[in-house]
């Protein structure tokens, strides 16, 4: 029995040291090409972890057979169970409130952009929104995303040409760009729709990227949207890691302190 767990242990080390390196030089790939986030440097925790348990594994079990190792072995898989069951919130939250084909107003949540031109997660929500339009073309649509550290210009101006140079007319669009988080996008957008004399009972579409669904959806009823509904755009295969596990803890982070403004991230507000 003894020499089986030896075998088992081996295994487990052999593919976990395997996932360590993976994860380690996507970690390190994606901080040398992309501007660093909390999405990578979550990867690289997770690295981390797996290459510490490969390095270490048969101390760690022999530790884990003490009563304290036991302890800290329940938070550990506790952690983890809590991290899979938000992962899967997350994703069938993104489908709990699907588009009626009523809606007047579509609201684009900002997202990275190169150079002059949306990012992949952004481009996606544009299409998303492109999609929508072209059977509602009467659909009033607000852009919404201010500038990062690293961006050339805010996200809504550029989220207004990519429209534009695609049909839709410059009186469909407006254009607020000053937020620097999902609470400000939602927030901000509901004041300009105010301002243009559109009530908080229209019925309206956020678009975003699925992942961002839940918390998009909160921040809109928070804002003072009453008929507020969902509509997730896709989400690459490369991006997907990252941006799950970034917002596994925002939405723990909203759960706790719902406001970005609040609690000991507001610092990072637009950073992370």
């Amino acid at each position: 029995m003894r020499q089986n767990n030896k075998k088992e242990i081996s295994w487990l080390r052999w593919l976990t040291g395997l996932a360590g390196i993976v994860l380690a030089v996507d970690c390190i790939l994606r901080i040398l090409f992309q501007p660093v986030n909390l999405g990578s440097v979550l990867i690289g925790g997770i690295a981390g972890l797996c290459l510490g348990y490969s390095i270490f594994a048969p101390a760690l079990h022999k530790a884990c057979s003490r009563p304290w190792g036991k302890v800290l072995f329940g938070l550990v898989a506790l952690g983890a169970a809590v991290m899979l069951g938000l992962l899967g919130f997350i994703s069938i939250a993104a489908y709990n409130h699907p588009v009626q084909g009523n809606e007047q107003v579509l609201i684009v949540l900002g997202a990275g952009t190169e150079g002059d031109a949306p990012g992949d997660l952004l481009r996606r929500r544009l299409e998303k929104a492109l999609e929508y339009q072209a059977s509602h073309p009467d659909s009033l649509i607000v852009v919404t995303g201010g500038q990062a550290r690293y961006e050339q210009a805010p996200q809504a101006q550029i989220m207004a040409r990519w429209l534009t140079e695609r049909g839709v007319p410059e009186e469909n669009i407006l254009v607020e760009d000053k937020s620097a988080s999902t609470e400000e996008n939602l927030l901000f957008a509901v004041q300009l729709l105010q301002q243009n004399e559109v009530t908080l009972d229209t019925p309206a579409v956020v678009v975003t990227n699925g992942f961002h669904c839940y918390r998009a959806g909160v921040y809109a009823e928070l804002a003072g949207l009453e008929a507020v509904r969902l509509l997730p755009a896709s989400i690459s295969v490369m991006d997907a890691l990252p941006c799950y596990l970034r917002e596994v803890l925002a939405v723990l982070y909203y759960w706790v302190f719902t406001s970005s403004q609040s609690g000991w991230m507001a610092s990072f507000v637009g950073y992370l």
